[in-house]
């Protein structure tokens, strides 16, 4: 089970993630964690995202397994969840690590094909941009969801909104078709191969690293 959270403080977020297994670790979550550990360490202010890919694409290998190429680390900005630059588990991309910003690190590996395809609805909703909308529970959905400033929000938060859940369902396609709402789903391995992530979030602090987010 992957096991990711992520919180803010008047805007400020942060973000981790843990893959934890009944029977203990197993190299799939210790080759995650070890990426997370060995990207962590040569994270410094200029150093480029494909160098950081690179760092987590060889110790994947190291373990016989690949990373996962289409998931990736990113910026985190006040309100903003995705900011900024990624950070991939492959050399691969552009831009550098930036000194005073916060970033979240998260590595992921597979035994798989080395990539994830979407799957079904994850009931997990992100505000994009008002539009006209034919619907009355449309509007309250998109009036009521702005409170969150962008971040994401469960379909269950807002089933106080619109209680018929036929009409909840049919306002949330409406939004998501419109471009409104953002709809993220679950993502599956394409290969059917398991994926293990391990994820921290880090700020520079004057050329220091410091991991605001950790687990046990």
């Amino acid at each position: 089970v992957k096991l990711d959270v992520g919180v803010h403080v008047n805007g400020y977020i942060a973000d981790c993630a843990k893959t934890v297994r009944v029977d203990g670790k197993e190299e799939l979550v210790k080759c995650a964690e070890e990426m997370l550990k060995e990207v962590i360490r040569h994270v410094a202010p200029g150093v480029e995202v494909k160098e950081l890919g690179r760092v987590a694409s060889e110790v994947a290998e190291s373990y016989g397994l690949k990373p996962v190429a289409n998931l990736t680390g990113h910026g985190l900005e006040r309100f903003d969840l995705h900011a900024g630059i990624t950070i991939p588990s492959i050399p691969a991309g552009s831009g550098r690590i930036e000194d005073n910003k916060a970033y979240a690190i998260e590595p992921f590996c597979t035994n798989g094909a080395g990539a994830v395809k979407d799957s079904r609805s994850s009931n997990i909703y992100m505000f994009l941009q008002e539009k006209a909308v034919r619907s009355k529970e449309a509007r309250e959905i998109v009036s009521y969801v702005k409170r969150y400033n962008g971040l994401p929000f469960a379909k269950r938060w807002i089933e106080s909104v619109v209680k018929n859940p036929i009409k909840l369902e049919l306002a949330l396609k409406e939004l998501v078709s419109k471009g409104i709402l953002h709809e993220f789903k679950v993502l599956k391995e394409r290969g059917n191969g398991m994926v293990a992530q391990a994820e921290k979030s880090i700020v520079l602090n004057d050329g220091k690293v410091v991991v605001i987010t950790d687990w046990k």
